[in-house]
C-alpha cells in the first residue's frame, strides 16, 4: 500500500512538475525569437547576429540541457548547441532555455503573434530591428538583450551585439523603438 501511495505521488509530482515550466529532454518546442548562428556547434548565449538564422516559431527537439548548454535539433535532424554564459546573460540555463524556446507554437501560443502590426510581423521574419517596432516585437525579432548590459527589459535602452565588439543600442519612447545607434568601441555608427 505504501509503495502504491508512494508511486501516485511520483506521478503527481512529475505531472505538476510539467505543468509548472521545467523542460524534459526529448520533448518539442517552438523557437519564442530568432537566434542566429555562425558555427551550429558554439552557439554563445548573447546570440551574435552574424551568420544564418534560425526562424522563430521553429519546431526543435531538446536532446540536452545541462549547467552551460543547451542541445537542441531541428525538424532535419541538424543538431544545434547553445553555450550559455551567465557572466553576460545572468540567469540560470533552465531560465535562458524558457526565454528562448515554448511549448506552445509562437504564432498562436503566448506570445499572441497577431497583435502585431504589418511592419512588425515583416521585420520579426526577417531578424530585423527599426523605429516604431514594440518591446514584444523586437524580442521576438532580435531575442533578450544580454543582461550584464541591459538588466531590465523596462529600461528605455536596450543593447544588443550584433559581433563580439560591434552593438546595436536600441532605445525605446512610449514603449516603441525611437532611435537605433550601432556602436564600435570608441565611436557610434549610425546606418
Amino acid at each position: 500500500m505504501l509503495l502504491r501511495i508512494g508511486v501516485c505521488l511520483l506521478l503527481l509530482l512529475s505531472v505538476t512538475t510539467v505543468r509548472a515550466g521545467t523542460f524534459q529532454v526529448g520533448g518539442s518546442y517552438f523557437t519564442r525569437v530568432n537566434i542566429w548562428y555562425e558555427n551550429p556547434d558554439n552557439i554563445p548565449s548573447t546570440n551574435y547576429h552574424r551568420g544564418d538564422m534560425i526562424p522563430v516559431n521553429s519546431k526543435v527537439v531538446l536532446k540536452r540541457l545541462a549547467r552551460n548548454v543547451i542541445v537542441f535539433e531541428d525538424e532535419d535532424g541538424q543538431p544545434y548547441t547553445i553555450i550559455h554564459n551567465s557572466g553576460y546573460v545572468r540567469m540560470s540555463t533552465k531560465e535562458l532555455f524558457s526565454r528562448l524556446f515554448s511549448t506552445k507554437d509562437t504564432m498562436l501560443g503566448d506570445e499572441n503573434y497577431a497583435k502585431f502590426t504589418d511592419l512588425e510581423k515583416e521585420n520579426i521574419m526577417n531578424g530585423t530591428v527599426v523605429e516604431g517596432m514594440s518591446k514584444d516585437a523586437v524580442i521576438m525579432a532580435y531575442g533578450y538583450p544580454p543582461t550584464h548590459k541591459t538588466p531590465s527589459l523596462s529600461r528605455s535602452v536596450w543593447r544588443y551585439w550584433d559581433a563580439r565588439v560591434e552593438q546595436m543600442v536600441v532605445y525605446f519612447k512610449g514603449g516603441k523603438v525611437s532611435k537605433i545607434d550601432y556602436y564600435l568601441p570608441g565611436q557610434f555608427l549610425i546606418r
